[in-house]
């Protein structure tokens, strides 16, 4: 009965929702007679019960309801949703009437496709919310959920949401994008009843793009246009078919050139970029089901899509009702969407697909050179395709070798000037009054432009892609300073340094949707450490930068490489020295990283089994910053106790640094902890050594004696405290005054 439901055509809505409900009905009865007579099981239409618990039946009622779940009716869907319940209670009914009977069963090895919709639906609504559009990529992982509706499976399932609270109308085609991620987690746990569901609609995809005459299937794509809902049928039942792993296609006859029925998940790729082809109204659905499309034939769609390209542009002087920039900027899309769901681990060990990607990037990137201002719109898009790919996929390409150190470099140059040129562009937009003023790009586009009202919904639409590529070309960047140096610069220096600290440094306002120019710093030198780890060195100079909010971001950065790089053996006493004085920062981020940063030295350094013990933060007595103070002095005398031989390292490089703070509170707080470090320290014999800690503190005493007599004096007093001291000081202090 499942498979005769699943035959009655589309537009016999109430037909469908009918057979839905008699064979619940069905369903519910041979339940209730299990329950009752569980000793003796009923065998209906022929069928052995054993077979009916070994999911013969269970994967056609769920492939039923998935397939049903496409439906662009929200009662049919919501009746599927009781299908599949329907489902899962029959079967694990018969489960436990044959356990009872000591038969051997399956009641509890079986999953069921309503628990993987329950379990893991609402997440996915959540994060496929604003997962559709040209920058679907931003809007996924920066876009806000709205506070005022209820996201989650169910409203986007029953069509439940409430007009006026936020943008109902996109609803449908979120429900398109969860479907695609729903079919991706239920093929995992119930392959049977996704290869019975893709099966279904597959078909039904076919028979909605071709007809019958004369015994031979003719294209007809304007069948689907005939109707906003077959549009919308269309945009489901291809976002469903397309996002299911190519054994779905195969499970019914074991072949991938002729299942039982519908059309291989090949074909079925090839039917989606023939209908794109054909009509601009399905290119939306035509790019969200390809950038779907299950990870396993990614390499088979991005060469198809090539071949697809080279063979228009071969017939562009023909008349074609898509244009082949119009085609370009579609596919650029869809592997824009598949970039983004690719998973870096797998696709490491696909060489063959990170060179068709990498091939897509550059070419794109020759195709946008080649261009003019008429292609303004296309290109724009397609820059934003190219970054977007490349954010996704040049750390994988990168540590398998596929993309070189010249090409990053020649990327890195070319989004640089793609980034420049936007804000030129943005700023030309926002200011200039006169078309026929403007550059050759703002004249082709507003040229055309009459309206009024249309002149201000260009000039706004071009801003926003401005800020839009603006945001995924520095994403790109960051991407692509992962691996060797760009620029060959052992100083934070160069380009790439210059660049990550303009970022750091910069006051611009943060985006609507996006990273901030801080976030995509702090990623990008995270990216460059990867494996330049001799860099760290300069990282923690910035972090000693006059500009604390500055400073404090390097620090973040090198909190978190210290800590997650576990060969890395920078030298104790310039990593304490960095911790004692980010200790007293008033941010407790800054020092919740610095007790960090303790805990995996203590463990790195002087703990033998490597497991670091959590130093507990300073308690609040009297003003905070008493408190951080006084526990920066316990620390550093704990330290100084456990760890003399670090001394001298130490104050020569607090000294040094405390001579490049321009803060007084900083310097006056760094000066503090020393005392416990000088009351190690023994001259005699050293004369080197000594000379060298006595030069910095006269050097500090020279500059900062005037603002702080006490501390310095302190200092003093505690290495002469050790009567040996005394005759080295002396020495030192008349040759330097003989000296100057």
């Amino acid at each position: 009965m499942a498979k005769d439901i699943a035959a009655i055509p589309d537009s016999h809505q109430s037909v469908i929702e009918s057979g839905l409900r008699l064979l619940m009905d069905i369903c519910a009865e041979w339940v209730k007679l299990l329950q009752a007579r569980p000793m003796a099981l009923p065998v209906p239409g022929g069928l052995e019960s054993e077979d009916l618990e070994s999911g013969v039946h269970l994967h056609l009622l769920e492939g039923l309801g998935l397939a049903c779940l496409a439906s662009n009716e929200p009662s049919i869907r919501v009746l599927a949703m009781d299908l599949l319940r329907c489902a899962q209670l029959l079967h694990r009914t018969m489960a436990v009437a044959k356990h009872s009977a000591g038969k051997p069963s399956s009641l509890y090895a079986t999953a069921y496709a309503v628990d993987v919709i329950e379990q893991v639906g609402d997440e996915i609504a959540q994060s496929c919310y604003w997962d559709f559009g040209r920058s679907s990529d931003l809007w996924r992982t920066w876009r806000p959920l709205p506070t005022d509706v209820h996201v989650g499976l169910w409203p986007l399932l029953s069509g439940t949401n409430k007009l006026g609270l936020h943008d109902v109308g996109n609803d449908p085609v979120r429900w398109a994008r969860c479907l695609s991620e729903l079919v991706r987690h239920i093929a995992i746990l119930c392959p049977k009843s996704v290869a019975f569901a893709y099966e279904e609609v597959s078909s039904r995809c076919y028979r909605m793009l071709h007809s019958q005459e004369g015994g031979q299937s003719i294209f007809r794509g304007g069948q689907v246009l005939e109707s906003t809902a077959r549009q919308s049928l269309w945009r489901n039942y291809s976002a469903l078919a397309c996002a299911c792993p190519p054994s779905a296609s195969t499970a019914r006859r074991g072949t991938a050139e002729s299942p039982r029925t519908g059309i291989t998940l090949n074909s079925m790729l090839q039917l989606v970029i023939q209908s794109i082809r054909y009509s601009q109204e399905l290119h939306f659905p035509g790019y969200m089901s390809l950038g779907q499309c299950h990870p396993d034939r990614s390499e088979f769609l991005l060469d198809e899509l090539k071949k697809t390209l080279a063979g228009v542009e071969e017939r562009a002087k023909t008349k074609a009702k898509v244009t082949p920039g119009e085609l370009r900027v579609v596919f650029a899309h869809s592997v824009r969407l598949m970039a983004s769901n690719a998973s870096a681990s797998k696709l490491s060990k696909q060489s063959g697909l990170m060179a068709a990607y990498l091939d897509f990037i550059l070419s794109t990137a020759d195709y946008i050179q080649r261009s003019n201002e008429f292609m303004y719109w296309d290109c724009q898009q397609l820059r934003y395709c190219c970054c977007s790919v490349t954010a996704a996929l040049a750390d994988p390409m990168t540590t398998s070798g596929v993309l070189s150190l010249a090409q990053r470099k020649s990327l890195f140059s070319v989004f640089e000037a793609w980034y420049n040129r936007a804000g030129e562009l943005m700023r030309e937009v926002q200011t200039s009054k006169d078309v026929m003023g403007g550059s050759r790009e703002l004249q082709a586009v507003l040229s055309k432009v009459k309206d009024i009202e249309t002149m201000k919904n260009v000039r706004i639409d071009m801003v926003e892609q401005c800020k839009g590529l603006q945001t995924m070309v520095l994403c790109a960047r960051a991407a692509l300073v992962a691996g060797e140096s760009l620029d060959g610069d052992g100083r934070l220096q160069g380009t790439v340094g210059g660049w990550i600290h303009s970022m750091f440094s910069s006051k611009a306002p943060s985006p609507l949707v996006g990273p901030t120019l801080q976030q995509v710093a702090h990623t990008a030198l995270l990216n460059l450490l990867k494996t330049n780890l001799d860099l760290l060195p300069s990282v923690i100079d910035r972090c000693y930068l006059n500009d604390a909010s500055v400073s404090n971001l390097y620090f973040h950065v090198m909190a978190e490489v210290y800590s997650r790089e576990s060969q890395l053996r920078s030298p104790a006493h310039i990593v304490l020295s960095l911790v004692l004085y980010k200790m007293v920062d008033p941010s407790p981020e800054v020092r919740d990283d610095a007790l960090t940063v303790l805990d995996v030295l203590v463990a790195r350094m002087w703990t033998p089994s490597g497991v670091a013990k959590r130093h507990i933060g300073a308690a609040v007595v009297g003003s905070l910053q008493d408190s951080y103070q006084e526990f920066q002095c316990q620390l550093s005398s704990e330290m100084a106790r456990e760890h003399p031989e670090l001394s001298q390292n130490l104050c020569i490089e607090m000294l040094t640094r405390v001579l490049n703070v321009t803060d007084k509170v900083t310097r006056h707080q760094i000066l503090i902890c020393l005392p416990p470090w000088m009351q190690n320290l023994s001259f005699t014999g050293r004369e080197s050594s000594s000379n060298a800690v006595l030069k910095s503190l006269y050097y500090v005493q020279w500059q900062h004696g005037i603002q702080f007599p006490y501390e310095l004096e302190r200092l003093w007093s505690t290495l002469a405290g050790n009567r040996r001291n005394i005759i080295p000081i002396l020495d030192f202090l008349v040759c330097k005054g003989v000296d100057e």
